[in-house]
C-alpha cells in the first residue's frame, strides 16, 4: 500500500508538466487572438499578455516543481515524522492549486491604462475548464496518496502535544477577537484635532466614526465565523488525540486542517477590518483614528498561533 503511494505521489512532476504545457499554449493562442485588438494603446494588453503571462508560467511551474520535488523525497522513506510533513505540505499544495486556478497566467492581468483587460474575453474557451480538470486530478490523486500512505502505517503514541492542539486555535481566535473589538473601541474617539476634511470635530462627525465601527464589528464577526470554523476540525481532533491517543490518521488530518486555519488566520491579520483593503470608501476619517500598535499585535497574534501549532504537532509527531 505504502508502495502505491510513492507512485501517486510522484505523480505531482508530471502534473508541473501538463500544467505548464497547458499556460504556454493557452498564453500563445490569446497572443494570437489579441492581434489587433485596441484599448487604449495597442501593446498594452500584447506587452501585458508576454510580460506576466510568461512571469506567471514559470512561476507556478517552479512553485510545482517545489512541492513535486518534495514529494518525490517523500515517496522514498516510511517515518512518522516524514508522513506527518508530508500531511502538512498536501495542504499546502492543495492551498497552491486554488491560487493557480485563481492567478492563472491568461485571465485578469494588470495592465497599465486599461480598467477591464480583455484577456477574459480571447483566452481560449479550452483553457480554464482544461486547468481545472487537472489541477482536481491532481489534488485528488495527492489525496489518495496520503490516505494509502496513512493505511501503510501503523502506531499509536499518547497524546503528547494534543493540550496545545486543543488550546491554542481557541486562543488564537479570542486574541485575534480581543484586539480587534478593543481598536474598533478606540478608533471611535478621535486622535486627530480635525476631521478628514480639517472641520473640528462634531456631533455628525463623531457619530459616523460610530456607524464605521459598528460595520467593523460586522466584519469581525464574519471573519470570526470562518476562521473559528477552519479552527473546529483542528480542535475537535486535538481532543479525540488527548482521550485516545496519536494515530497516523489522526495527526495526518489534523495537520491537513491546521493548513486553512492559519492561512485564514494569516489572511484575515492582513484584511483585518481595520485595514485600508477594508475601508478602501473611507470618507469619515475612521481609519486614521485606529490605534497604531493594532496591525502589530495582530501579527503577534498570528505568528504566535503559527508557532503554538508547529510545536503542537511536531510533540504529537513519534520520533521514530
Amino acid at each position: 500500500m505504502r508502495d502505491r503511494a510513492a507512485v501517486l505521489m510522484r505523480a505531482a512532476g508530471p502534473y508541473t508538466l501538463v500544467v505548464l504545457g497547458l499556460n504556454v499554449a493557452a498564453v500563445l493562442q490569446t497572443r494570437g487572438n489579441l492581434d489587433g485588438v485596441t484599448v487604449g494603446h495597442p501593446a498594452g494588453p500584447v506587452a501585458a499578455l508576454e510580460e506576466f503571462g510568461v512571469q506567471r508560467s514559470l512561476v507556478i511551474a517552479a512553485v510545482q516543481a517545489g512541492f513535486a520535488g518534495f514529494f518525490l523525497w517523500a515517496a522514498r522513506r516510511r517515518s512518522p515524522a516524514v508522513l506527518a510533513a508530508t500531511g502538512a505540505v498536501t495542504g499546502l499544495y492543495w492551498a497552491g492549486l486554488l491560487l493557480v486556478r485563481w492567478f492563472n497566467p491568461v485571465s485578469d492581468l494588470p495592465v497599465e491604462g486599461f480598467s477591464s483587460p480583455p484577456f477574459e474575453r480571447l483566452e481560449p474557451g479550452w483553457y480554464l475548464p482544461s486547468l481545472t480538470v487537472v489541477l482536481w486530478a491532481a489534488a485528488a490523486t495527492q489525496l489518495a496518496a496520503v490516505v494509502l500512505a496513512v493505511r501503510g502505517s501503523s502506531w499509536r503514541e499518547g497524546g503528547q502535544g494534543s493540550r496545545l492542539l486543543v488550546a491554542g486555535p481557541i486562543l488564537a481566535v479570542a486574541a485575534y477577537a480581543v484586539v480587534n473589538l478593543v481598536a474598533i473601541r478606540l478608533a471611535t474617539e478621535p486622535r486627530t484635532p480635525a476631521d478628514v476634511f480639517g472641520s473640528p470635530w462634531n456631533d455628525a462627525s463623531r457619530s459616523s466614526l460610530v456607524r464605521r465601527a459598528w460595520e467593523s464589528a460586522g466584519l469581525l464577526g464574519r471573519w470570526l465565523l470562518l476562521v473559528g470554523a477552519a479552527a473546529l476540525p483542528v480542535v475537535v481532533l486535538g481532543r479525540r488525540m488527548l482521550r485516545r491517543g496519536v494515530t497516523p490518521g489522526r495527526l495526518v488530518t489534523a495537520l491537513l486542517f491546521s493548513v486553512p486555519y492559519l492561512l485564514l488566520l494569516a489572511l484575515f491579520t492582513w484584511l483585518h477590518p481595520l485595514s485600508d483593503q477594508m475601508n478602501y470608501d473611507d470618507q469619515s476619517g475612521y481609519i486614521q483614528q485606529s490605534p497604531v500598535w493594532h496591525p502589530a499585535a495582530l501579527v503577534v497574534v498570528c505568528v504566535a498561533a503559527v508557532a503554538v501549532q508547529a510545536v503542537a504537532l511536531v510533540r504529537a509527531t513519534p520520533r521514530t
